[in-house]
């Protein structure tokens, strides 16, 4: 069963949740689908506010251990500061899905460069149409159960740094040049368990050398090329705007993925 919640700040979000499982458990207990509606609504909140709002009297931290999928996608792009995102996560430690198709994340990706790091379980990720996720998968690093991603029609980060172009434009180059010192580096290195991977009409946002101002382009045939060549052993399908020529070059080699266009 979903248990839709409505309108409310992040804080009053949280409360509501926290409060129901400590004072009606069984009234959750049957949901283990949450479905929040304009999340992108809320107001923002702070690691302290957070955490307050998910303490029990007992300062004990309240976990909804019953809920393993969680949508908070939207009909429009929608804007969601990373730090709400990460409050609610953090209460649901035995997520296995999420769908944020449509969210635009904005907020310190460094701070919460590893948004995921309380879901050790999540296994399947949904975010079509989406915005600012870095490309290496650093969000998903501690997700050990992950095996399927769809991401199409989303706009990626090269860098967590992305206030400074200098290592904008590195990352860029490393995570495309399949040749050199990076073979280390490359899309969604963090994420290592992978069985199935969907990232057709994806983008990342670099420099325009002749006007200095962030654009978007295609993830390149390089970038993509070098992650199937380091791509986990799981792998076995994955849709992308490889060209057919490249998926020619690539089955040749690894005849255990189905590439799709």
């Amino acid at each position: 069963s979903t248990r839709a919640i409505g309108y409310f700040s992040t804080e009053a979000l949280l409360r509501k949740l926290c409060h129901t499982q400590v004072c009606e458990p069984v009234k959750l207990s049957g949901y283990g689908r949450i479905k929040v509606h304009r999340f992108g609504d809320l107001d923002c909140v702070n690691s302290r506010q957070a955490v307050t709002a998910i303490t029990a009297p007992n300062d004990v931290a309240i976990q909804l251990d019953g809920v393993v999928s969680l949508d908070i996608s939207s009909p429009s792009s929608s804007n969601v500061r990373r730090s709400n995102l990460c409050a609610l996560l953090s209460i649901l430690p035995k997520l296995r899905e999420i769908d944020f198709s449509n969210i635009i994340l904005y907020g310190d990706r460094i701070v919460f460069r590893k948004m995921f790091c309380r879901n050790p379980f999540l296994a399947k990720v949904t975010c079509n149409r989406s915005e600012h996720m870095v490309v290496n998968g650093r969000d998903f690093k501690d997700c050990n159960d992950l095996k399927e991603m769809v991401m199409d029609d989303s706009v990626f980060v090269c860098s967590e740094y992305d206030h400074d172009w200098n290592m904008v434009r590195f990352r860029y180059r490393s995570l495309s040049s399949l040749t050199g010192p990076n073979n280390h580096d490359f899309i969604f290195k963090h994420c290592k368990s992978l069985e199935r991977l969907s990232i057709r009409n994806a983008q990342w946002s670099t420099l325009d050398r002749s006007t200095w101002e962030e654009v978007n382009v295609p993830i390149p045939q390089t970038a993509l090329i070098k992650f199937v060549r380091n791509a986990p052993p799981s792998l076995r399908w994955f849709r992308s705007d490889l060209t057919q020529e490249n998926i020619k070059m690539l089955s040749a080699d690894h005849p255990r993925i189905e590439f799709v266009n």
